[in-house]
């Protein structure tokens, strides 16, 4: 009797990997007569120049562009490809969805942007192949070519992954220690707001469940958590210092209910935000 072969496990931190699909892939010319105006997707794109020469503006940040570089735009970054005077940029171009997102991201070599020019030939050359592979098996449309086509995909996104590896193994502590600091400061920045987890977690383009349970053993604290703490500081400050009422502490504070405000300020300080300022004001001189 034969046996089963044992589960096949998904690792969980690549695991967004293998939900992804390509969305495009090709070869474009970007001559220096047609003017092209900044853009962005709701997918990754991966573009390598093939010739030419121009610039690359990604976000608020630009780039020279020659024949080898490879760049990296996450979903929702603006960008555009600039060929200088008289040029011409030839980019091969793979775009893929359902990878918002993508776990390793989280590992990028510390001291890079989220979206730049990957500095490694060997990813470039391999980038280059399988965008050639892709479009064979799109010309040729044989018999499960989607199959093959999605496989590709994977190939080169586990060579991303291989050079994120690399150039952050020696780091990846630091690494994890910066999503903590960003997330930390975009909290710090937007309590006011009606931020939610998801939008804390895209800061870093980390999972929640990893910004969880990595800020956590940092902090001692959930995101969530550590932002409520941070609210209700923030209205003992405003209710010792300012003048202004309770519903307007609430609101100030990114509470959009006050009766939602009063029970957890009761619950964190022992007071209602009413008995704990007449506290304060008797115990002021």
């Amino acid at each position: 009797m034969s046996r089963m072969p044992p589960p096949f496990e998904i690792d969980v931190e690549y695991q967004s990997i293998y939900r992804s699909e390509v969305a495009w892939a090709g070869v474009t010319e970007a001559p220096s007569s047609h003017e092209m105006e900044r853009h962005k997707h709701d997918f990754w794109e991966f573009l390598c120049i093939v010739s030419g020469r121009g610039r690359i503006v990604v976000g608020q940040e630009q780039y020279s562009a020659s024949p080898g570089d490879l760049f990296v735009y996450p979903p929702g970054v603006e960008h555009v490809e600039i060929p200088r005077p008289g040029d011409v940029l030839i980019v091969k171009v793979l775009s893929l969805i359902n990878t918002s997102d993508m776990e390793f991201m989280r590992f990028w070599p510390i001291g890079e942007p989220l979206y730049t020019r990957v500095s490694s030939n060997w990813l470039t050359e391999a980038f280059e192949r399988l965008v050639d592979r892709i479009l064979a098996e799109f010309e040729r449309m044989e018999a499960a070519y989607t199959v093959r086509v999605k496989a590709l995909s994977f190939e080169f996104q586990s060579y991303l992954v291989q050079y994120v590896d690399q150039n952050s193994e020696k780091s990846a502590g630091s690494q994890q220690h910066q999503h903590v600091i960003r997330s930390r400061q975009y909290i710090q920045t937007h309590y006011q707001q009606n931020i939610k987890l998801t939008d804390i977690a895209a800061e870093s383009y980390v999972s929640t469940y990893y910004l969880s349970h990595l800020f956590k053993e940092y902090t001692g604290f959930s995101p969530m958590n550590y932002l409520a703490a941070l609210r209700l500081r923030k209205a003992e400050e405003l209710l010792r210092d300012s003048g202004h009422s309770i519903s307007e502490i609430s609101r100030l504070v990114g509470y959009d209910d006050l009766q939602h405000f009063s029970n957890a300020f009761k619950k964190s300080t022992g007071h209602s935000p009413r008995a704990y300022r007449q506290a304060r004001q008797k115990k002021d001189p």
